[in-house]
């Protein structure tokens, strides 16, 4: 397969991964692979118990090196033999679901505009607990502006985190690219903290989704100037 095939058949991918979006939305819970990557994060982190702070970012890097080659390494496989036994329609078919699985979009509606539409009703407490689902900081007490800003601060992180940064390294690396950013990402998300249970164990990978995300981050921007 020549590269400007592969780019074709990408886009193809691409376009049928976002129909499938649209039309279905997120996977159920129990098939989600995202769902997977945090059950098997919780499970390995859980085996590093060092109290040596040095030897525990060790096991830190360990942890990030499993759990994306866990992942990686069988979209690689599944879908070459998608290719091989199933040919062109078996691969962009195949590749567009595992992607899809990467990415979220039309789930952020279930966030965005039931909050805009408690706030448009003045409903300030369904706003607020309705907000509160998908932002860290309390939202308790929080009036109208506070909501917004905190949820399109969240929204705008949610963006990039599950939508744009997966289809960046889709575009690089392929499917198995957009899985190792999921990887990394539901990483930093569990265990990436700088308290105490998770400073040195997560160091490495919340340094791999700074990197990650940097790298797109910056690439976006020469193009948007």
């Amino acid at each position: 397969m020549n590269l400007l095939m592969l780019f074709l058949l990408n886009l193809l991918v691409l376009a049928l991964a976002l129909l499938l979006d649209l039309i279905f939305g997120e996977p159920p819970e129990h098939v989600h692979p995202t769902v997977w990557m945090g059950r098997s994060i919780a499970r390995f982190a859980s085996l590093f118990k060092s109290r040596s702070s040095g030897k525990m970012r060790i096991e830190g890097v360990f942890l990030c090196v499993i759990c994306v080659g866990l992942f990686t390494i069988p979209t690689i496989g599944i879908v070459a033999i998608a290719s091989k036994y199933l040919g062109t329609v078996g691969y962009v078919v195949v590749s567009a679901i595992i992607l899809k699985t990467s990415f979220a979009l039309k789930s952020w509606d279930l966030h965005a505009i039931p909050v805009a539409q408690a706030l448009e009703s003045k409903r300030i407490e369904d706003a607020r607990r309705i907000g509160q689902k998908s932002v860290r900081r309390d939202l308790s007490k929080a009036d109208d502006e506070h909501v917004i800003s905190a949820n399109v601060e969240t929204i705008a992180e949610g963006v990039v985190d599950g939508y744009s940064s997966p289809i960046f390294y889709f575009a690089l690396f392929s499917t198995p690219g957009a899985i190792a950013y999921r990887v990394i990402n539901t990483l930093d998300s569990m265990v990436g903290y700088k308290d105490q249970t998770y400073r040195d164990l997560g160091w490495f990978s919340a340094k791999m989704d700074t990197i990650a995300n940097y790298l797109h981050n910056r690439i976006s921007l020469s193009f948007s100037r």
